[in-house]
């Protein structure tokens, strides 16, 4: 499955969970979304809910990549000299 597939299921996940229907298509993305540890089922809501890696991955992919042929400055974390 493509990524823009997988992107889709999450954003779908955080706006609604993902449904219980057991379609192929459907069992295959759910699937690899819970083996990725991008969401879990959560008991309380009876639905599947983003882990912290699945609202990481989200969040890469709503920041604007720079343009081709950018030059981004290397910076050292702070404190670290050398």
């Amino acid at each position: 499955m493509r990524d823009d597939a997988l992107d889709t299921a999450l954003e779908r996940v955080e706006r609604d969970g993902v449904p219980l229907a057991m379609d192929p298509a459907t069992v295959a993305l759910r699937s690899r979304l819970v083996r990725e540890h991008l969401v879990r089922f959560d008991d309380e809501r009876g639905s599947y809910v983003l882990t912290q890696t699945g609202r990481q991955r989200l969040a890469l992919r709503r920041t604007p990549a720079p343009p081709p042929g950018t030059v981004t400055p290397f910076r050292r974390p702070s404190g670290r000299k050398g």
